[in-house]
């Protein structure tokens, strides 16, 4: 009878628990630990009198077996042991202090009270109270009431749930889509598989994973919830699912992807010959920022399964982030052949989709065209709406003109919300945001962003909400307003190292800097970029690598200290050349000859000029804007050489251009200063004085 049943109270396991206690102290001291005339009596002992030590009747115990004794008889349940393992861990410690060797025996000790009051087990232990009993005898009992705890702890155990064939066959649907980076398709055979049976606890997890990779964070915390509740002891699960659950939960919490690697590495050891394994793996190195071990991940995959298109999906779009484009050219091939044989054409839309971002980064308008549009196409014929938005958001972005990007991102926005995928409404409006600014029409550009920072809020789609904060921040930043840039860049950095998102934490960390190096503050600003190139060294991110190699250069530029910067710039190009970054390589090699004229090094300058040639070949603004910057360097270098026609010629080619693409003010500035010294110091003065 434990204090909460003498009062009345609710109960549970360790009630029992208490029972077991006050068996052990009988066995121990010799004499119950609650005794009286009737059951009154002994109730009225439970709830009101603490047993004296067992060590007081029988001086071999020991004061660790006192400790676990009076604890397991403690009033408050709270106080006692919580489980069965607690306890039988307890005792199997203390035993493994017991001596064996101890053949001395003790003797229970009678009074007279004894004699006439009985405990609540006087009748089961009374022939072992008559007897003496040594250490052996202790140990004895000791291990049976080991095997009861045990015994009491496997009863108690729930038994592991088996989830429905239904669900299980749409849970390995939605996690194979998953795999293949179709996110809204997963999340509804998620959903589907869970209406099946509420408490498969994977299929909870893996809607989690879903909902974060959309960027809905407060349902993913929901679903993380619901797969705790649907297993609250982890133990009644396999090895496997187990590790399963401990790997996506640790992903879906976004700062333990080391805990999901290693989980995945386990599952791994467990199981190398499954290809899904090692697509898992490779996916949380992803997340990790290892790269390498990514790529080595889905290529393992392939070799267990030549026809495992996720892999080579995946493996595709690893290699197009690193700029390996005949490595991504080669694994999209296989995906698209795969997906072809298999009549899959939402998989096909996928991979022309990445064909055609990779296009959109690189620069070829035509291919980019191509590619998204036979995705789209694809799209509409499987009705894919999801897949429908995603290849117009991109195709917005190489159309002949901005009017007609902006109608393609006006139209995303109408389906999606059409369509209830709130997600990419908000992401919708950014883009469209992003096409008025790179248009220079900042007021509509701020007006969209305004709207998509106001869906993201009331979506709760959190990461969607910190990049509307950035681009406005961007925005603020074009604009002049360097204060207004800091401060919504810095809520949108610090969401994102909240947030765990380790790239967009340290771009927006690198605008920082540079909006820090604008406004003056050049030791914050090369103080926040060391920083940052730290930790890019630590994760190995050699893209971010190069953009910060490039931003010290610049900022050492600024203070005057060109015979330092050459060496930012040359880390820049040699990153920018393994990447096959030409955007990187331009502006270093830019940067680079700046830097140099400006030591006198004209010889060296013109050498490092003469590798940008090709490069502003093509019809893109991007290559004419490169053109532009070229021209005002020659130009410059032309006035430090004193060679006056020269720099005016050059100065003059680069307002004309400059002016054909609606160049920023602040490089407008650049050109018409260099056009303006260059007639001054050539003897036209009332022209320089005109301009």
């Amino acid at each position: 009878l434990s204090p909460e049943q003498a009062r009345g109270a609710p109960v549970d396991g360790r009630s029992d628990l208490f029972a077991l206690g006050a068996m052990l102290y009988e066995c121990i001291a010799g004499r119950p630990a609650f005794s009286g005339a009737n059951v009154i009596e002994i109730g009225a002992q439970v709830l009101h009198i603490d047993p004296p030590p067992p060590s007081r009747f029988n001086s071999r115990v020991s004061a660790e077996l006192d400790r676990l004794t009076l604890k397991a008889l403690a009033k408050k349940p709270e106080e006692r042991f919580q489980t069965a393992d607690e306890f039988a861990a307890e005792l199997a410690r203390v035993r493994a202090r017991l001596s064996d060797s101890d053949t001395s025996r003790t003797r229970r000790l009678v009074t007279a009270e004894n004699l006439i009051r009985s405990s609540a087990l006087i009748t089961m232990t009374e022939g072992l109270r008559r007897k003496r009993f040594s250490p052996l005898t202790l140990v004895g009992a000791l291990l049976a009431l080991l095997l009861v705890v045990w015994a009491i702890a496997i009863w108690r155990r729930p038994a592991s749930h088996t989830p429905s064939p239904a669900a299980v066959a749409l849970y390995e649907q939605g996690v194979e889509a998953m795999r293949a980076g179709a996110y809204f398709k997963a999340s509804a055979l998620l959903t589907q598989s869970i209406k099946e049976d509420g408490k498969f606890a994977l299929a909870h997890a893996r809607l989690a994973e879903a909902w974060t990779e959309m960027d809905f964070l407060d349902r993913a915390k929901d679903s993380l919830i619901d797969a705790a509740a649907s297993v609250p002891d982890r133990s009644v699960l396999t090895k496997e699912d187990a590790l399963y659950l401990d790997a996506v939960t640790s992903t879906v919490r976004r700062n333990e992807y080391p805990n999901a690697v290693k989980a995945y590495e386990e599952l791994r050891r467990l199981r190398p010959e499954q290809p899904q394994v090692h697509v898992d793996l490779g996916r949380a190195y992803d997340k990790n920022n290892e790269t390498e071990r990514a790529v080595a991940s889905f290529t393992e995959a392939t070799t267990h399964d030549p026809s495992y298109v996720a892999a080579f999906l995946n493996l595709g779009v690893l290699h197009a982030r690193q700029k390996n484009l005949p490595g991504a050219a080669t694994a999209f091939e296989r995906a698209e052949k795969l997906y072809v044989a298999a009549g899959n054409q939402e998989g096909e839309a996928e991979v022309r989709y990445q064909r055609g971002r990779l296009a959109v980064e690189q620069k070829p308008k035509d291919e980019a065209r191509r590619e998204l549009e036979l995705s789209l196409a694809l799209a509409r014929a499987t009705n894919n709406l999801y897949q429908q938005v995603q290849a117009m958001l991109q195709l917005s972005y190489v159309q002949d003109t901005a009017e007609q990007g902006q109608a393609l991102a006006r139209d995303a926005i109408d389906l999606a919300q059409a369509s209830g995928m709130t997600n990419l409404v908000a992401s919708s409006y950014i883009t469209l945001g992003n096409l008025f600014l790179r248009q220079g029409n900042y007021d509509e550009a701020e007006r969209h962003l305004a709207r998509a920072l106001e869906l993201a809020r009331n979506y709760k789609v959190r990461r969607l909400e910190a990049q509307a904060l950035f681009t406005l921040g961007s925005l603020r930043n074009v604009q002049n307003r360097p204060d207004d840039a800091l401060r919504l860049i810095e809520q949108a950095r610090d969401f994102y190292k909240l947030g765990g998102y380790r790239k967009e934490a340290a771009t927006a960390a690198l605008l920082l800097a540079r909006l820090k190096g604008q406004r003056g503050d050049y030791d914050g600003a090369l103080a926040a970029l060391v920083d940052q190139l730290r930790l890019a060294q630590q994760s190995g991110d050699m893209q971010l690598l190069g953009l910060l190699q490039r931003e010290c250069g610049s900022v050492l530029a600024k203070q005057g200290r060109f015979a330092e910067a050459p060496g930012h710039y040359r880390e820049s190009l040699l990153i920018a050349r393994s990447l096959r970054d030409d955007t990187l390589a331009a502006y270093s090699l830019l940067n680079l000859a700046n830097s140099l004229w400006r030591l006198g090094r004209y010889g060296e300058a013109d050498e490092t000029l003469a590798q940008l040639a090709g490069t502003t070949d093509k019809p893109e603004s991007q290559n004419k804007e490169m053109s532009a910057r070229i021209l005002l360097t020659e130009a410059n270098m032309a006035l430090s050489r004193r060679r006056f026609l020269e720099a005016k010629a050059k100065g003059e080619q680069a307002v004309a251009l400059a002016r054909t693409l609606g160049a920023r003010k602040d490089f407008m500035v650049e050109v018409d200063t260099a056009v303006c010294l260059a007639e001054a110091l050539g003897g036209a003065a009332a022209r320089a004085r005109s301009l």
